[in-house]
């Protein structure tokens, strides 16, 4: 059964750190479901490279983004691919298991995960 205790988020938050440094431009923050089932990492400032890069696949003209970081999204830009495979595996720590059966309808994961750029009450400011 999914499940998140405080010594994994520790895990994660420090993992998240040690990935996208501060001093590098990023701040992102990681908090754990009310049913301590997930983990979900919001992005909330990023480098300017990020920046552009995120602009460069939004379809239209906007300033401020709140969208999921999806592989489906980023699969065409090799920078925010790579964003997005770092934060995973900083997520996922060394305790992640998926042991799951699909044909049995059996689903078992040590912990879910989500990942976001800025959130619906305070979006992603894209412009610096």
């Amino acid at each position: 059964m999914a499940y998140v205790s405080k010594d994994l988020m520790k895990k994660v938050r420090e993992n998240v750190k040690k990935a996208f440094p501060s001093k590098d431009g990023w701040k992102i923050t990681c908090k754990r479901s009310s049913s301590f089932s997930s983990v979900t990492a919001t992005i909330r400032k990023a480098p300017d490279k990020f920046h552009d890069e995120l602009k460069s696949i939004c379809v239209d003209e906007v300033s401020e983004v709140y969208s999921s970081l999806s592989k489906h999204h980023v699969t065409d830009n090799a920078y925010l691919n790579e964003v997005h495979d770092k934060l995973e595996d900083c997520l996922m720590t060394d305790e992640y298991y998926n042991r799951s059966d699909v044909m049995t309808d059996y689903f078992d994961y040590s912990h879910y995960y989500d990942m976001y750029v800025g959130e619906y009450e305070k979006p992603f400011q894209l412009s610096a």
